[in-house]
């Protein structure tokens, strides 16, 4: 599908060895603690959200916790309207890796709402990263969503807002004027419902950083990078909006959720590495979402083990006009 040229076609072939060899070590989620809302009755979206697969030939570790977390999605499919992962689909952005991607995670009756991140485009020109990203999320999709890294979709009449970069970036992102422009206006076009805006890195000094990023240093470290308080300042003159990124690998706690006047922001772990810095560090862990008239329901779910982990669900009020 996405593989054309020979050599993807021979690291394809490496991938899917790997994968298969390393999910021999896995094992299946349980079926005990299935998707199913708090108040079925007065719930009026469901959405996963996780992030950073990060796939390679050279990371086989990372296999059956992803593996073992998209069959609990599998499991559980029907029970949510939409899936989000907040970038780093990929380790190096090869057609390889999306494909193994979109082999374990598509057939799900949900939408898709991924965002690209810094791992999908830094081994590769910005022309071929755009490429390979929207060829990806338009098939996974089955339609056409967007030709660029930003977008909007709208799922049972939520605004759901994705920020890319602009350019070539290595680690941060750069979002120009005119996306800025776009993602106000976006934002402004909710009237205060409940808004998401996805992205893969958190805005500076959220979440622990710079320490969080391990190597950090300066103030921007593991952030957005330049533009991270033009971000801010748009987020944080609504209400209601909810900022979710990857990019951290940190676990649930102390670093997962922040405010920003009414906006929320939330720093998910990966799916399939290793999480520190956290009370609850296991791999394979996110959210589902639950979105209610006075509030939204962040439950936290070990995708990989098919079991919640409700010590670290989070309930937050809707700002109300």
């Amino acid at each position: 599908m996405f593989i054309q040229s020979i050599l993807d076609k021979i690291l394809y072939f490496f991938l899917s060895t790997v994968i298969t060899i390393a999910a021999m070590f896995g094992s299946a989620p349980s079926t005990d603690n299935p998707v199913e809302a708090l108040k079925p009755e007065e719930v009026r979206l469901t959405v996963a959200a996780v992030a950073d697969t990060q796939f390679a030939i050279f990371t086989p570790d990372r296999y059956p916790n992803f593996k073992s977390a998209a069959e609990d999605l599998h499991n559980n499919n029907g029970a949510f309207d939409a899936l989000i992962l907040a970038g780093d689909i990929t380790e190096t952005g090869s057609a390889a890796e999306y494909q193994a991607v979109y082999n374990q995670l598509s057939g799900l009756e949900s939408k898709y709402v991924f965002a690209v991140g810094n791992h999908d485009v830094r081994e590769l020109s910005y022309d071929t990263a755009v490429s390979r990203f929207t060829s990806f999320i338009n098939t996974i999709n089955g339609e056409t969503v967007t030709d660029k890294l930003h977008y909007l979709t709208q799922i049972n009449g939520y605004r759901f807002i994705v920020i890319g970069t602009d350019n070539y970036q290595f680690e941060k992102a750069h979002i120009s004027d005119e996306q800025l422009a776009w993602l106000e206006s976006e934002i402004a076009a909710a009237n205060g419902q409940p808004v998401f805006v996805i992205g893969h890195q958190p805005l500076k000094k959220t979440h622990g950083l710079p320490a969080t990023w391990r190597a950090g240093v300066m103030p921007d470290d593991g952030s957005i990078g330049d533009q991270s308080d033009e971000v801010k300042a748009i987020l944080e003159k609504y209400s209601n909006v909810f900022f979710i990124t990857g990019h951290l690998h940190t676990g649930l706690g102390k670093y997962t959720y922040e405010t920003l006047g009414n906006s929320h922001l939330i720093c998910l772990p990966s799916i399939s590495l290793s999480n520190p810095d956290g009370d609850y560090n296991e791999s394979g862990t996110g959210y589902i979402i639950e979105v209610y008239d006075t509030e939204v329901v962040f439950r936290a779910r070990n995708y990989s083990e098919g079991k919640w982990v409700p010590e670290h669900n989070l309930t937050i009020p809707l700002a109300q006009f």
